[in-house]
């Protein structure tokens, strides 16, 4: 096994978000979509303060007219661009609760704004009393309103410590005779704040565990000393795992909801997955080998170079000079007594 960490990183993000009579919600951001599903995250999480519905909400994309725009870098586009959409979104909402507290043809008028809370089309407060925003907005002849905000000005600098954390368990088996290393199955556990959309979560995790996969066994950058130009730079040489190369994994996400300094909860899930599956290979590679190994990836030589040098080990005093009865090579798996 081996844990995971990944420290939260809030990047600048300016955003605009508008409110309309006919009671849609309009966001622009500067971020761009680049197949992560950022536009899916950002339009969810859109409705939850403006009072629209999810189907009500319009996010338009690529806004370089605004100052700022988190880049989609690091496990950090949402969760940067999020940050300043709550903000955008809560100060809009502030403005229409004071506008109906002000309007005397209002049934809210005269009550506290923090008595007042805004569900979709409509601000309601105690008492079953509610104004529409529709209505509110014809009678001030106001075809929107709309709010900016910036955060991330000072890059995530504050006083609480934001984190994803995970634990990944790997199981391996090694073929005594070859040194042949197969991963057999893995499982990770990751608390990553709230997760917003949960399929999608887990499809990053689980390419991120993959990549550590090919962390582990397959790909290295050789460099060429004199020249310091990669001598593998193309798909022929550098080496990455295949479809068959991958086991079966398992990703459980661990509930958290962490507002301490981020109003929304929630925290970066994709690039932690990369972090454990590599130390967990070769601690789950010592574990049915007694060989450890300090380096990667866990090539073939490596671990063939490791069994010589400790050839009176456990594991190669039985090593069978014949194939086993169901014609497979013998197979030490982690944690097996032998």
């Amino acid at each position: 096994m081996a844990t995971a960490f990944d420290p939260g990183r809030k990047f600048p993000a300016s955003v605009r978000v508008s409110y309309r009579a006919d009671g849609t919600a309009f966001v622009e951001v500067t971020a761009v979509e680049t197949g992560q599903g950022l536009h899916g995250a950002l339009a969810t999480l859109s409705a939850e303060t403006p009072g629209a519905a999810r189907d009500r909400v319009t996010l338009s994309t690529a806004e370089t007219h605004l100052a700022y725009g988190a880049r989609s870098i690091g496990s950090t586009g949402t969760f940067s661009n999020v940050a300043a959409i709550h903000k955008a979104a809560l100060l809009l909402c502030t403005r229409l609760c004071t506008r109906v507290a002000r309007d005397r043809k209002s049934p809210l008028y005269g009550l506290p704004t923090d008595r007042m809370t805004i569900v979709v089309g409509a601000i309601t407060g105690p008492g079953n009393l509610n104004e529409g925003i529709a209505a509110l907005m014809a009678r001030h002849a106001a075809r929107h309103f709309a709010q900016s905000a910036t955060t991330g000005r000072t890059f995530g600098m504050s006083s609480h410590a934001e984190a994803s954390f995970g634990e990944v368990f790997a199981e391996v088996s090694v073929d005594p005779l070859t040194a042949d290393l197969r991963v057999e199955r893995m499982v990770g556990a990751y608390a990553c704040g709230r997760i917003v959309e949960p399929s999608l979560a887990r499809s990053q995790i689980i390419g991120g565990m993959i990549r550590g996969i090919g962390q582990a066994l397959f790909e290295e950058s050789r460099v060429d000393p004199r020249t310091g130009r990669w001598t593998n730079a193309n798909l022929a040489e550098a080496l990455i795992p295949a479809q068959s190369d991958i086991p079966r994994i398992e990703v459980a996400f661990v509930p958290e909801d962490d507002r301490a300094d981020h109003l929304v909860g929630m925290k970066g899930p994709a690039e932690i997955g990369v972090v454990g599956p590599a130390p967990a290979i070769a601690n789950a590679l010592f574990d049915a080998t007694r060989q450890r190994h300090r380096s990667l990836p866990l090539t073939i030589n490596a671990r063939i170079t490791a069994m010589e040098a400790n050839g009176s080990g456990p594991h190669l005093s039985q090593q069978r000079a014949g194939p086993s009865p169901d014609h497979r090579p013998a197979q030490y798996a982690v944690g097996d007594p032998a």
